[in-house]
């Protein structure tokens, strides 16, 4: 999303909803699987609007869970097992 093109913003319980300029309508920009990640995502949100990048990436999933256990970096399984949108071949 870039941040120069957004009105408002809005947070439900599983989501994250966004009103651009130039749109009659409203974007649904993340959803999450509780309350808790999707006040953790708006953080992030307020966090990266007052940076100097404009372009924001809503975190995923594994970022989200990296971040709620106190590290930024992506969640891992505790065995290695590859998890669902973890990427690779």
């Amino acid at each position: 999303v870039n941040a120069d093109h957004m009105i408002d913003v809005y947070a439900d319980r599983n989501c994250i909803i966004v009103a651009l300029s130039g749109l009659s309508k409203t974007l649904r920009i993340a959803d999450y699987k509780s309350e808790t990640e999707t006040g953790c995502a708006m953080s992030y949100l307020v966090s990266r609007l007052s940076s100097d990048n404009k372009v924001i990436c809503m975190p995923d999933d594994e970022q989200i869970k990296g971040i709620l256990s106190g590290n930024n970096r992506s969640w891992h399984h505790a065995t290695g097992k590859k998890i669902k949108g973890h990427g690779g071949s």
